[in-house]
């Protein structure tokens, strides 16, 4: 998730992380519904289509990811990303005969029989949107370590799925997709007043309804784990220290509540906006 990145002479100056792999999935996507069946369909490899006598579901699924989006407030870029890899663009048996572009319920002793059968497809991507929203993006949620894609450390990644790269391939696919309909959707969050920030601490850290340590009845949740992912819109100094003001997990971009978790002070440093591979440093 994160790397050494250097100067043009040479020397280290510092980690940088790899933008979709640690943006919050509670975001939303720069791109319309048309956009992305066209990627599909310019981009699919021949190798699928020659398969699938044609560009296959997902070239024709673009309204149903914007709807989840909106419905549900996980990010469409992501959605769509996520079945690619699982589904191999459409053309696996569990996403030809059982509506499910996401191989969700498989397991690796038994994938196919252990899937989920949907009834269409936009079933298929309404219940993975919703359970991905309330399950892993959810500071409530079961699986819940971060909001982003992230590792087998901190993110979806720690429990979704058993490779340990996994995140980072769809992180991959995003950065392609997005990288060919105009890089609308990198770096929008690490740009202006947004950036990007993880916990530092190997251990649960407080978020907080207000920039002050004073009151436990002020803690909204916890990020689990150090590299859990944050956006950050603002800073606030105070006697305790310094905290960021963040977009809360507890909501999404449908209606937005803010946070605060605490920077640096006189507790040390137990968060840090991040530098962001592939943006000028």
């Amino acid at each position: 998730m994160a790397a050494p990145f250097f100067s043009e002479t040479g020397k280290e100056k510092g980690t940088a992380y790899q933008y979709f792999e640690i943006l919050p999935l509670n975001t939303e996507t720069s791109y319309t519904a048309e956009q992305l069946n066209q990627y599909i369909k310019s981009h699919i490899p021949e190798t699928y289509q020659n398969k699938m006598n044609g560009s296959g579901p997902l070239a024709t699924l673009g309204d149903s990811f914007i709807a989840a989006q909106n419905q549900y407030g996980v990010n469409a870029l992501y959605l769509l990303a996520h079945a690619i890899h699982e589904s191999a663009w459409g053309s696996s048996a569990i996403a030809q005969t059982k509506y499910n572009l996401f191989g969700f319920g498989a397991v690796d002793s038994d994938p196919y029989n252990g899937a989920k059968k949907f009834n269409s497809y936009q079933d298929g991507i309404n219940y993975v949107a919703q359970y991905v929203a309330h399950q892993y993006q959810n500071p409530k949620g079961s699986y819940y370590h971060g909001a982003m894609l992230g590792n087998k450390a901190a993110g979806m990644n720690a429990k979704y799925a058993s490779d340990p790269l996994w995140g980072q391939q769809i992180a991959g696919y995003m950065y392609r997709i997005d990288k060919a309909l105009g890089k609308k959707d990198f770096g929008r969050y690490t740009s202006g007043s947004y950036k990007l920030a993880v916990s530092t601490v190997d251990a649960p850290l407080n978020v907080r309804t207000q920039p002050s340590a004073s009151d436990s009845k002020d803690i909204s949740y916890h990020l689990p784990s150090s590299g859990a992912a944050m956006i950050v819109s603002g800073q606030v100094s105070n006697r305790d220290g310094t905290w960021y003001k963040i977009f809360s997990d507890q909501s999404n971009f449908l209606d937005r509540e803010t946070a605060y978790i605490y920077h640096n002070g006189p507790r040390g440093t137990l968060s840090e906006i991040v530098n962001v591979a592939g943006e000028k440093q």
